[in-house]
């Protein structure tokens, strides 16, 4: 939900990803390439780093599929 014990120490606002009104504005796309390019490639924060190096298309599809999960949209 962004509220975790660490969310009052950063930057910004985490994203809130149980929130359908706020998720569905999000396409699958955009929500792949903030995983794969991190926040500075999407114009957002700086502090969502990239998972490009780190997560295999396989594993941004499935984490995709989660987020959409949380969120029931």
């Amino acid at each position: 939900k962004g509220d975790g014990i660490n969310a009052k120490d950063l930057p910004v606002t985490p994203r809130n990803h149980t929130n359908p009104a706020d998720m569905k504005k999000l396409t699958d796309d955009d929500i792949e390439n903030v995983i794969k390019d991190g926040g500075a490639a999407t114009s957002k924060s700086t502090t969502m780093p990239p998972f490009r190096s780190t997560l295999n298309a396989d594993e941004v599809k499935e984490m995709v599929k989660h987020l959409r999960k949380l969120c029931k949209c």
